[in-house]
């Protein structure tokens, strides 16, 4: 008599616990990778998804660096940070890039998940008028880093939306892209605030100057 096959269904399995983070990340730098890193241990996260965006419409005049260079400094920022991770699913799209469908696609290929969506509350705050934001009430957590505590608008708006949140207290390093961008432009020395990877890679190529 041959052997049965087991098959255990991905469904009866425990759900891997994944953030997400996206950003222009024009260039990524130790803020990032710091929150990065404090969002993993504070949530228990298997894994921390960094999602460099192709252009969004709102910023992509202000951009620098192309979508591949940004998703190559992003690479090289995490590559021997445990548990992050940096995915291209946005970075080759032309036409405008929506939240909701990002994370259609990331659950595609991270199966059987918990989604964590990360964002200061800044964002938070108009996350209702995003694009199939109903998406993101019925397949996420909202997860809001509280750099500012006068501008904790959001909670109200987001508990009476349906959305599962929480918040994370985070002390944000006094650090900026477009501080990096403009100490590169005037030959400013910014090893101590970027990645040294990162910034053998900016001075190769010749970014931000």
């Amino acid at each position: 008599m041959a052997p049965q096959k087991i098959v255990q269904e991905t469904s009866s399995l425990p759900k891997r616990r994944i953030g997400v983070f996206g950003g222009t990340f024009d260039p990524i730098h130790i803020g990032h990778i710091d929150f990065a890193c404090k969002c993993r241990d504070a949530l228990a996260l298997n894994t921390l998804i960094l999602v460099p965006t192709g252009g969004s419409f709102w910023k992509l005049p202000q951009m620098r660096a192309t979508a591949q260079q940004r998703l190559e400094m992003c690479q090289m920022a995490v590559d021997d940070v445990l548990g992050l991770e940096v995915s291209d699913v946005e970075t080759f799209k032309t036409e405008q890039i929506f939240m909701a469908n990002t994370l259609k696609d990331l659950q595609k290929k991270y199966l059987n998940t918990e989604i964590f969506l990360l964002m200061g509350n800044d964002v938070a705050s108009s996350l209702l008028k995003w694009y199939d934001w109903e998406y993101l009430r019925d397949n996420t957590t909202v997860v809001v880093a509280e750099r500012c505590k006068q501008n904790v608008s959001y909670r109200l708006k987001l508990t009476d939306a349906g959305i599962r949140w929480m918040h994370l207290d985070f002390t944000a390093a006094p650090i900026s892209s477009t501080d990096i961008r403009s100490k590169l432009a005037a030959g400013e020395d910014v090893s101590d605030l970027i990645n040294s990877k990162v910034y053998r890679y900016i001075q190769k190529h010749k970014l931000y100057t």
